[in-house]
């Protein structure tokens, strides 16, 4: 893909798939969190791969975690017309390591249509391994309110197992940490710079509607360092301005 280290291409593409900032800061606070995970064992052992529809982030010589959005065209059984309704799928696939504890099972099982548990079973992680995919339908440019609690709710809950996964496939079966992923070509540092410069904002987004769609055009953010202070300001005087440092 071109531009693959330019992370305003990076920005513009995910904006693209992923219109809500709310959505977005779900997808890249996950997609920073494994990376940190990784990171803390070694810097070579991931890559982030960017696709016209999404990215994959693997693990030594297996993926971790996915994001994609897809386009569905249907055509309803009742209706005599070729009526062709188009659906924009938006899904997130994470890799497990461990036993599923009750409360997930649990919380998976009430929601069918928005993400369930699978196994898995990559050669190079032994088991029990699985995959979780959460899945919610793109409307007005946003999931709904319920899909994305239910979604951000099961994300924090497989932390501890998703961990687990990124430990196992970044080491040998001798417990050796993998001197490379297998997808270092590939890697796109122009989506990691976003993605880190992304989750470092100061959301002030308004909450969703209880149940409904979120309107894009009412969602806002800023970094708190743009904001003066509450001081009054005087002309021709010298005021210090402080800012984060990373």
């Amino acid at each position: 893909m071109e531009n693959r280290n330019d992370p305003a291409f990076a920005a513009a593409l995910m904006e693209k798939l992923c219109p809500s900032p709310l959505d977005r800061i779900l997808i890249i606070r996950q997609l920073i969190r494994s990376i940190e995970i990784a990171q803390r064992i070694s810097s070579d052992v991931w890559a982030l791969t960017l696709f016209d529809d999404g990215f994959r982030l693997n693990v030594g010589p297996v993926e971790v975690m996915t994001f994609f959005v897809t386009s569905q065209h249907l055509i309803p059984a009742e209706e005599s017309s070729l009526v062709v309704h188009e659906t924009v799928i938006f899904e997130i696939r994470l890799l497990l390591h461990g036993n599923i504890g009750h409360d997930l099972r649990q919380f998976i099982s009430e929601d069918k249509d928005t993400h369930g548990i699978v196994e898995s079973n990559y050669k190079s992680v032994p088991a029990p391994q699985y995959i979780y995919v959460g899945l919610g339908e793109i409307k007005e440019g946003a999931l709904s309110n319920d899909v994305f609690q239910k979604i951000e709710t099961a994300l924090g809950m497989m932390t501890p197992l998703h961990a687990a996964f990124i430990h196992q496939a970044s080491h040998t079966p001798s417990g050796r940490v993998r001197k490379t992923s297998s997808f270092r070509r590939s890697h796109s540092d122009g989506l990691y710079l976003y993605a880190e410069s992304f989750s470092r904002a100061d959301w002030r987004a308004p909450p969703r509607p209880y149940g409904g769609v979120p309107s894009v055009a009412r969602v806002s953010w800023s970094v708190q360092e743009e904001f003066p202070s509450d001081e009054q300001l005087v002309e021709g005087a010298s005021i210090t301005v402080k800012v984060n440092a990373y």
